[in-house]
């Protein structure tokens, strides 16, 4: 129950005008509890006898119930619908049950509308703050609806600054006919502050982080409003998971939230690394492998780590670095850098540099700015290099750039659950802009030369992106989840060392790792989960892409298929994923001897 809810009380406000039948009603209470006691595993139907079944009729309820209890429920929930609807002597003049069945015999009567409504004590900016005028509380005819409304707004204001124990009712009531004046007044009760946040539970977080996280600070008026927020920003942890709601605990003019917390593995490690004789190099051996690691919540303050590192061939290699710093420097912005490092073989190695700044909107929402620096630089085993006569018009496809880029982020996460996603939202949308510089080596090769003297070397480059996710809550134990992934370079000087990498487990399934290039792409998912297990499910997929480049001398659009099905299984040192998944494309047949098998296990602690 909202401490709005605690606040209103329509009984009090019309004590005098309804006391005997309450009376009646409360007697009738006391024999459903006696005769619960006598029958209590039975269920029970509920019949209510009234002369204005018209009114009746509108109301929705429920008629069959567990217990005795229950019809009791319902009834107060019916009275104060009835109130809400300005039927203020509304009641159940008695209650009594035959065998199994309850009979309530209900008389709503007279419809009341408040008129006159006076200001009373309630002060001018609050008035404004509900969304009213100054003048609006005077001599006003409103109905008891818009009452109700009024009342929640001005109750909402104070418990947000500071008073959540105020009440709003009405004073000095005067029932003539089928009208009520009244004045509106408000007791604002204690001022209440902040106090510390009580951390209990086996999740380990340090509460300077935690205040700063949850913007709950010391000695600052209580909200409500932030007591709310301050739950989806626990749920949308990784690494921690809320075992039960928060309670906040009134001592004097203080308020202390109390924080139950349990550990969530989150941090991740997966490798594994082989060494091969090295066919290049007589008598020496080639280290080949992939290495993951993500430690998540490092030293208890949210922080998080992340490396990766994969050599699958002899002259290639990948490195990942990232580290991101939240509330850096107990600012309300998190810090995130990273570093990412691709050798492809003998033809180029880019370096890509990162640093982003965040800043938490709300609990849903995130936006980011960032700076981006990245080079590109062609070895000398490129095919640039050996390119002749016109086989280099052909496949002049890399070259030396580098480009200074700056963009802004948002960010929209409105999941229900961070493991078990089964409805909601996930939006991430990212524009950037920089200055490219190309650097081509000239002098080697006269038909190159020419190609890159009739290109533009300096020119502005603009990157899209976009993903989006919604889950729908199909079943108890089963989701689907909907993706759209795209991006775009916008540059008229693109070359391959330079595009996107598409293909495999985190992109379109049924292809190799990073088989596809592309300059703009677009890859829509459906999958369909069945849960046997909180984070264990078994999926069937469907990825379908477009993909296209330009470079100065070759263009390429294909439009890949992939589907399949899989099974991820979460032990208690980590999670196992498989993927059977076959797939279709300029280049590769729909066949079972073309299939890919997607597999991995992650250990998590």
């Amino acid at each position: 129950m909202s401490m709005n809810e605690q606040c209103i009380d329509y009984c009090g406000i019309f004590h005098t005008m309804i006391k005997s039948r309450l009376s009646n009603f409360l007697w009738s209470c006391i024999v459903v509890l006696f005769i619960a006691n006598c029958s209590y595993a039975q269920r029970y139907t509920l019949k209510i006898h009234t002369p204005e079944q018209a009114i009746l009729s509108k109301l929705s309820y429920n008629t069959t119930f567990q217990d005795s209890l229950s019809v009791y429920k319902t009834l107060n929930l019916l009275i104060a619908e009835l109130y809400k609807q300005s039927y203020l002597t509304a009641s159940f003049d008695t209650v009594f049950f035959v065998e199994r069945q309850a009979h309530a015999l209900l008389s709503i009567g007279k419809k009341y509308a408040i008129i006159h409504l006076q200001k009373g004590n309630i002060e001018d900016f609050v008035i404004e703050k509900a969304g009213l005028r100054k003048d609006f509380l005077h001599n006003q005819n409103i109905d008891f609806q818009y009452f109700i409304s009024l009342q929640e707004k001005i109750l909402t204001y104070w418990e947000n600054h500071g008073y959540p124990f105020a009440q709003v009712k009405l004073d000095s009531i005067r029932l003539i006919d089928n009208q009520i004046f009244a004045n509106i007044d408000c007791e604002k009760g204690t001022y209440i502050r902040f106090d510390t946040l009580l951390i209990e539970g086996e999740g380990k977080v340090k509460g300077d982080f935690l205040r700063n996280y949850l913007k709950i600070k010391q000695n600052e008026p209580f909200s409500q409003q932030k007591v709310k927020e301050a739950e989806r920003l626990l749920k949308a942890l990784p690494y921690l998971k809320l075992k039960k709601p928060l309670e906040v605990v009134f001592e004097y003019d203080r308020a202390f939230i109390l924080i139950t917390l349990d550990k969530i593995k989150s941090s991740q490690f997966d490798g594994i690394v082989g060494v091969l004789p090295n066919q290049e190099q007589k008598n020496r051996v080639l280290v080949t492998g992939q290495v993951n690691l993500n430690l998540a919540n490092l030293f208890s303050t949210g922080k998080k780590l992340h490396l990766e590192w994969q050599r699958l061939r002899s002259a290639s290699q990948l490195f990942n670095f990232e580290y991101e710093h939240p509330q850096f420097l107990k600012m309300n912005f998190d810090i995130n850098a990273k570093l990412n490092l691709l050798k492809e073989d003998t033809s180029f190695l880019n370096i890509r540099r990162n640093i982003q700044f965040s800043y938490q909107l709300t609990p849903q929402q995130k936006v980011s700015f960032f700076t981006d620096y990245q080079t590109t630089s062609v070895t000398d085993g490129s095919t640039n290099q050996a390119a002749v006569g016109q086989e280099s018009q052909r496949f002049i496809r890399f070259a030396n750039t580098n480009l200074l880029s700056y963009g802004i982020s948002y960010e929209l996460n409105t999941l229900n659950d961070f493991l078990k996603p089964q409805k909601g939202w996930y939006i991430k949308g990212q524009v950037g802009t920089g200055n490219k510089k190309i650097s081509p080596r000239l002098g080697s090769n006269p038909a190159v030369d020419t190609i890159f003297r009739n290109i533009d070397l300096n020119s502005t480059q603009w990157t899209l992106s976009l993903s989006m996710q919604k889950f729908f809550y199909t079943g108890k134990n089963t989701s689907l989840m909907l993706k759209t992934v795209g991006g775009a370079i916008l540059n008229n000087q693109l070359f391959m060392n330079e595009l996107y990498r598409l293909g495999g487990l985190n992109s379109i399934r049924g292809f190799n790792q990073n088989a596809f290039y592309a300059s703009h792409y677009l890859v829509n998912t459906a999958e369909a989960r069945l849960y046997f297990e909180e984070t264990s499910y078994l999926f069937a997929f469907l990825d379908y892409a477009y993909l296209s480049y330009q470079i100065p001398t070759q263009s390429f659009q294909d439009a890949p298929l992939g589907v399949g099905a899989g099974i991820s299984f979460a032990t208690k040192g980590g999670v196992f994923n498989f993927a059977y998944a076959m797939g279709v494309s300029q280049f590769q047949q729909f066949a079972v001897n073309q299939a890919k098998v997607h597999f991995g296990y992650v250990s998590r602690f």
